[in-house]
């Protein structure tokens, strides 16, 4: 059960913008992960997927210390990190495939299950 491109570190977010701190800290973490050089990819599930959206991050901050979402979530891409987002929670939360950034890796249940076992290390929030 191999994945191609397997991450080094996936983070699985399930939260959105009415939980600024764990939006932040997931996108943080994966984003430190980046910058150690390691392959790192994020899973959005159930409410998380909401983040997939064009534009959806950029009035999440946490505030003091930390970066806005929006810079984060940007650095992530730019640095290659992938986003993963769970295709059934995308039709249950009523977000159609237009309203997606560019990027977005839309999954099935199968694939995250692989996504999981296959990553060195995982974080959930």
């Amino acid at each position: 059960m191999e994945i191609e491109n397997a991450p080094d570190f996936l983070a699985t977010l399930t939260h959105d913008a009415r939980d600024p701190g764990r939006v932040t800290v997931a996108l943080t973490f994966a984003l430190a992960a980046l910058t150690q050089g390691k392959k790192a990819a994020i899973l959005l599930l159930l409410d998380g997927v909401a983040l997939a959206q064009e534009s959806y991050a950029d009035s999440i901050d946490a505030g003091d210390p930390f970066v806005p979402a929006k810079d984060l979530l940007e650095s992530f891409l730019a640095a290659g990190g992938t986003i993963n987002a769970c295709g059934a929670c995308l039709k249950h939360n009523g977000i159609p495939p237009e309203r997606l950034m560019p990027g977005i890796r839309v999954v099935d249940g199968g694939t995250a299950v692989k996504l999981i076992s296959a990553a060195k290390t995982t974080f959930q929030l």
